[in-house]
């Protein structure tokens, strides 16, 4: 079982997808960190007459509210791009072995089968955790450019991303399982992709409006209610300086 663990985490780190995941995850960041400051920008020199303050003052109160925790959290809702990002990642790896002829031989090896899935969702997990700490990584460095000191609250983002990766482990069991049925990369990344942009909450809409169930499935849904996760209620309330200034 360690030589499958030490095969699988060679693999992963030789994959040129998991790196590209990464750099897309950190420029769809570097725009949204853009936006931001512009917005901010905007926003704060609008306000600025309602509040009895200057446009720099409010500029200034309103680029404090970037930390790290809201950096971070800002494609982790539904639709989540770094979900995505993860599944087409993992479709390409997992199925990578069908494609080589090393999956059929499974079937002739006792006990290789369950030492295959036991590393591929051993090493898709570590993939998912590096990944989530490259994001953490780049807030971090988008914190600074913003002018502010960051603070890293450990427990908030570890339960954040912890419930966010447990999802992602969920949907790496479905990638296994599309590759065991239909032992092909496309139906791999299309099962991914279909339960990454959460398209199966409109069959669970349609159920519920059936009335099938004696309760809402689509309020049980993996990815649907990762999205509904807000990073501030994992610890300390986020203090909103700009509506305070307002009603003050």
């Amino acid at each position: 079982m360690i030589n499958t663990l030490r095969m699988d985490f060679r693999r992963l780190f030789k994959t040129r997808g998991f790196y590209l995941a990464c750099l897309w995850a950190l420029g769809i960041m570097a725009i949204m960190a853009t936006a931001s400051w512009f917005l901010a920008d905007e926003f704060a020199r609008e306000a600025g007459g309602l509040a009895g303050l200057s446009g720099g003052q409010m500029v200034a109160e309103a680029r404090k509210l970037f930390n790290v925790s809201r950096f971070a959290s800002f494609f982790m809702g539904a639709p989540s791009f770094m979900h995505l990002f993860l599944v087409v990642f993992a479709a390409g790896y997992i199925s990578r072995d069908h494609q080589s002829g090393y999956f059929k031989n499974l079937l002739a090896l006792p006990g290789a089968r369950e030492k295959w899935l036991v590393g591929k969702q051993a090493a898709a997990l570590a993939a998912g955790a590096l990944f989530y700490g490259v994001v953490i990584l780049g807030s971090v460095v988008v914190t600074l450019l913003f002018g502010n000191t960051p603070r890293i609250d450990v427990p908030q983002l570890a339960a954040f991303f912890g419930l966010h990766l447990s999802a992602d482990l969920a949907l790496f069991a479905l990638l296994t399982l599309a590759t065991a049925l239909f032992q092909t990369r496309t139906a791999a990344v299309m099962v991914g992709m279909v339960f990454a942009f959460n398209m199966q909450a409109l069959i669970y809409l349609l159920i519920d409006q059936i009335g099938f169930l004696p309760f809402d499935l689509s309020e049980y849904g993996m990815v649907g209610l990762a999205g509904r996760l807000d990073i501030f209620t994992f610890g300390q309330a986020q203090p909103d300086l700009l509506s305070s200034m307002m009603m003050g």
